[in-house]
């Protein structure tokens, strides 16, 4: 029976989508977007230095995160149009503010991308010489833009065995890292603000978290890739929420493990860390030379796959906007649409290679980058508040009170935390 949720618009909720493996949907690529060296470089320096006092946070995050999506996805199957679209219908103006974000926001963040999957395959091939890094990051970076040019299955079947590799060495390095389950359990349900001792405060660590694992403008791409897989009407549903849940979770798995290892092996031995060198401790401190390897190739495995999925997911929704706010052209359908994603993944993979002539700690880069793009999550958080709340054209499927009030948190903690963030800064300065 069809389901009318705006004149002129019926959204037919009668066909049942075939019955496939809960793996078999986008979820598991858009985690891919989300395991990025951004979310590990932010949890392991948390471990490093703040121990299991911020689990809390990653918990309460991730869970924001779940909501943000399913709102998100819920729109675009329920009325079958993008979220770009939704926001047009406010103004204009809002989907070609995303559209600049987006060109700095994914700029920014495939910096520390580029320099650290150079970095972990220098520690696995190295290179003789001080350039052995950098060759290494313009190999892999010319490799990743090629394989973007390609279909997004492909890259969910070229990527999906990477997070097995990396979820197992880190049950591993878990395992044998003798965490301490009392103060883990404090860490998890004990909302504590950690200390700000040292050259990465409790404060700035928060706000990086939130940009790394609540995302931003990068959570649109999660309704592009239910497109790409054919996910179009509200019969996806349920399927869509359980998919999006099982990819939440392997990402607050990892995440957890990994300020779990860190907090048993980096913060016993007062190391925080500055580059990956730094980072290996966290897996050679119980598994020797073979934790060395396996953290080495588990950190490229993040970075190149986030540097992947991630970009392709932005140039997806860069030329959504550009394809339907730019005058027609006499161009095939979808010609246009094409010619501008690939203009964005050449300039996206390869405009972040200068800081390959720099020498800025990755690490650091990281987190400010992390915290930078934090300050996108209200502006597009609301966006989503408004048209998810639209009676008209989702009719019984807009927001619930709860739903509208996690969107809320997500807005207020974001702006609090930025700014605490911002004048910290300044007195730091």
């Amino acid at each position: 029976m069809a389901s009318t949720v705006a004149p002129g618009n019926v959204i037919s909720d009668s066909v049942e989508p075939p019955r496939r493996s809960l793996f078999s949907g986008p979820g598991l690529l858009f985690a891919l977007s989300m395991l990025g060296p951004s979310g590990l470089v932010s949890n392991v320096t948390i471990g490093a230095t703040q121990g299991y006092r911020l689990l809390w946070v990653l918990t309460l995050v991730l869970v924001l995160r779940f909501v943000w999506l399913s709102t998100s996805a819920r729109y675009v199957l329920v009325t079958g149009e993008s979220l770009l679209t939704g926001f047009r219908r406010r103004g204009r103006w809002i989907p070609w503010s995303v559209f600049g974000s987006l060109l700095l926001s994914r700029h920014l963040s495939n910096l520390s991308k580029v320099l650290l999957m150079g970095a972990a395959a220098q520690i696995l091939l190295p290179f003789p010489g001080s350039w052995g890094a950098p060759a290494w990051s313009l190999v892999f970076t010319i490799a990743g833009f090629v394989l973007m040019t390609r279909r997004v299955r492909t890259l969910d079947r070229w990527c999906r065995p990477m997070i097995a590799g990396m979820g197992l060495a880190l049950i591993v390095a878990t395992a044998l890292s003798h965490p301490d389950f009392p103060a883990l359990m404090r860490g998890l349900f004990l909302p504590l603000l950690g200390h700000e001792k040292g050259e990465y405060g409790a404060v700035l660590l928060i706000t990086a978290l939130i940009g790394a694992e609540a995302g931003s403008i990068d959570n649109a791409s999660y309704s592009y890739f239910l497109s790409q897989r054919g996910w179009n009407i509200n019969s996806f549903l349920r399927r869509q929420r359980a998919d999006l849940m099982l990819s939440i979770g392997c990402v607050f798995v990892m995440d957890a493990m990994l300020q779990t290892v860190a907090a048993g092996t980096l913060l016993p031995a007062h190391l925080v860390p500055h580059n990956a060198e730094q980072l290996i401790p966290i897996f050679s401190a119980s598994l020797g030379w073979a934790g060395r390897i396996i953290f080495a190739f588990g950190l490229w495995a993040a970075c190149f796959s986030g540097f992947v999925a991630a970009t392709t997911g932005s140039s997806l929704i860069a030329a959504d906007v550009w394809s339907n706010s730019s005058p027609p052209k006499q161009e095939r359908p979808g010609e246009s649409s094409s010619k501008i994603r690939l203009y964005l993944l050449a300039f996206w993979s390869f405009s972040p290679l200068y800081i390959l002539l720099t020498h800025v700690q990755p690490v650091w880069l990281v987190l400010v980058v992390s915290s930078l793009r934090a300050l996108l999550i209200p502006g597009m958080a609301i966006g989503l508040l408004i048209i998810s709340n639209d009676r008209e054209r989702l009719g019984n499927y807009r927001n619930s009170v709860f739903t509208s009030a996690f969107l809320g948190v997500l807005i207020l903690s974001t702006l609090y935390f930025s700014v605490r963030n911002a004048i910290e800064l300044i007195h730091r300065l």
